[in-house]
């Protein structure tokens, strides 16, 4: 996009919140970097705001965006699972307490982009030894999901608390949780007391499951998921592995066909999540429903319906789109935690969903919208959709994906 005063005044902002965030810690002797998410929250290191930060960061410090993957993967544990959260120590939120595994990291996971922030950053810098260095830990960690999230060996993973999926208080996950007036403070309680049962059961997967009454193959999950796993295959190739390439590949395929005959109503033409252990469809008016779009996985068709939600005024393309629960929606919130505020990485996605099937326009509005969201409401965790107001911490990490907005090639779409 053109640079501005107002554009290149945001640039720089979000290298000043990238560079202020860095930390760097010591383990077993090795040094390590990072980009926390807020000095003011979240201290540590979170496995999907790491991938955005990479992301981000290949803007302007490819050095540290590959130390932020480095980072994130050290973290990993035997089994391959990479946590939710790296680098935990005690502090006031009682981190170690809550996640009680014993170690500086979680036990639970995240939305698993780690092959999309690599992919990007070598998109931008070809790096055979960092993808030598980072290959085996991704390969072990998609390894790991689908032996233990596939639950039903269908091709989709499941979660097993809302903070995996990462947009912890959704609209999405009321009719699990029985909720008919949303109270952030009770549910955060009830997070919580999940958290505790996990602690009990040493977050073994099989009993994680049985002690949570959280289950769900989000549509989100299984897009990243789908999208990763090709992203895995693409890897393998650069290196010559064409064993690993056609396996990635044909998990790819296998979770692209049940995502599209178990999480697609050709009725009502939308895309839902299967929540609850009976695995039943469940659908709230949310973009992450769009993501089938990001991921390739739709034709031209069905991405002309997405195109057209996306864009409605009264859902979902306020002032600042795009908002996280549809406006019309009875459990919208334009103040509320993911129950309808605006989120830069969902702006991210939706941008290179409408790039990739060549709504170049739409992609530019958006871009144009978001830096003027940031320029109004600063590097604030989240906004109001509709007086670009910044929410949450301040300082926010992953906020400064509108630096990668503004440089994307919106005229060069990805393959479907």
């Amino acid at each position: 996009m053109k640079k501005t005063p107002v554009v290149m005044g945001v640039e720089e902002q979000a290298k000043d919140v990238l560079l202020n965030n860095r930390r760097i810690v010591r383990k077993r002797g090795v040094e390590y970097g990072f980009t926390c998410p807020s000095p003011y929250l979240y201290h540590w290191q979170w496995l999907w705001d790491s991938c955005f930060h990479a992301i981000a960061l290949r803007n302007f410090d490819m050095d540290f965006a590959k130390k932020e993957i480095v980072s994130l993967m050290s973290g990993q544990w035997k089994d391959g699972r990479v946590p939710n959260m790296v680098h935990v120590r005690h502090n006031w939120r009682f981190d170690r307490i809550v996640h009680g595994t014993g170690r500086d990291t979680s036990g639970i996971t995240q939305p698993p982009i780690i092959a999309t922030a690599v992919s990007r950053i070598l998109e931008v810098s070809p790096d055979a030894a960092f993808l030598e260095k980072v290959y085996e830990p991704m390969r072990r960690y998609y390894d790991w999901l689908d032996r233990c999230r596939d639950t039903e060996s269908d091709g989709l993973i499941a979660m097993f608390h809302p903070w995996e999926t990462g947009i912890d208080n959704s609209t999405r996950w009321d009719d699990i949780f029985d909720i008919k007036n949303f109270n952030r403070k009770k549910f955060n309680i009830t997070k919580g007391l999940v958290m505790f049962r996990f602690n009990f059961v040493r977050y073994n997967n099989e009993l994680m499951r049985k002690v949570s009454p959280y289950f769900v193959k989000g549509i989100d999950m299984n897009c990243y998921y789908f999208a990763n796993q090709m992203e895995m295959s693409a890897l393998a190739k650069r290196m010559g592995n064409t064993a690993d390439a056609d396996m990635f590949e044909a998990r790819a395929e296998k979770t692209r066909s049940a995502i599209m005959s178990k999480m697609w109503d050709p009725e009502k033409k939308v895309f839902g999540d299967l929540i609850g252990k009976d695995c039943r469809f469940s659908f709230v008016p949310t973009p992450f429903s769009f993501l089938p779009m990001w991921a390739g996985i739709v034709d031209k068709e069905t991405a002309e319906g997405i195109h057209g939600q996306i864009t409605d005024e009264k859902r979902f393309w306020p002032r600042f789109p795009v908002t996280t629960t549809a406006i019309d929606y009875p459990a919208f919130e334009q103040d509320g935690y993911w129950r309808g505020t605006v989120w830069i990485n969902m702006n991210w996605f939706i941008t290179e969903a409408l790039v990739r099937y060549g709504y170049v326009e739409t992609a530019e509005e958006l871009v144009e919208r978001t830096v003027d969201l940031v320029s109004t409401g600063g590097f604030r965790e989240y906004f109001n959709p509709f007086t670009g107001e910044g929410l949450g911490a301040k300082s926010f990490g992953w906020t400064s994906l509108v630096i990668d907005l503004i440089n994307m090639k919106l005229e060069n779409p990805r393959e479907n």
